[in-house]
């Protein structure tokens, strides 16, 4: 298994579901393909701090793939399958994520900052499930 964090991004949830991520039994968010002409099933599960966690199957042995993630593996076939790996990665970043306005910490904290004021100031924030803040005024959501 490997862990994915897509930098400057931050996952958009309403797009999730049309790329074709699902809730798993474990309330989290999955996909499924397969890739390589169907040697091996590449699972996705969506982290609640957005990042990914990739799991590549070998369908024939059920065995966890591995040498598409080591930089000491080489070959024509490891190369098909990291690039192939890579190309479901990049779909993903591209459909189901967007640009993170907010990318360093000082911007972070001054976001942060700016939802403590405005909360005073009698206006209701609430956090998503990944951390985004949107206000509610009148019942009406803003981000």
């Amino acid at each position: 298994m490997a862990t994915v964090r897509f930098e400057n991004k931050r996952v958009n949830m309403s797009k999730l579901s049309q790329f074709g991520f699902e809730p798993n039994q474990n309330g989290q968010y999955q996909f499924r393909t397969l890739i390589m002409q169907g040697q091996f099933e590449m699972i996705i599960e969506l982290n609640t701090d957005g990042s990914l966690n990739t799991t590549l199957t070998d369908t024939t042995t059920s065995e966890v793939y591995v040498l598409h993630l080591t930089s000491q593996a080489h070959g024509q076939f490891v190369g098909q399958v990291a690039q192939a790996y890579q190309d479901v990665l990049y779909n993903i970043e591209q459909h189901c994520y967007d640009n993170d306005v907010f990318q360093s910490t000082p911007e972070r904290k001054s976001k942060l900052f700016m939802v403590t004021i405005l909360s005073s100031c009698g206006l209701n924030f609430h956090k998503t499930r990944f951390g985004d803040a949107q206000t509610r005024t009148n019942g009406m959501a803003h981000y």
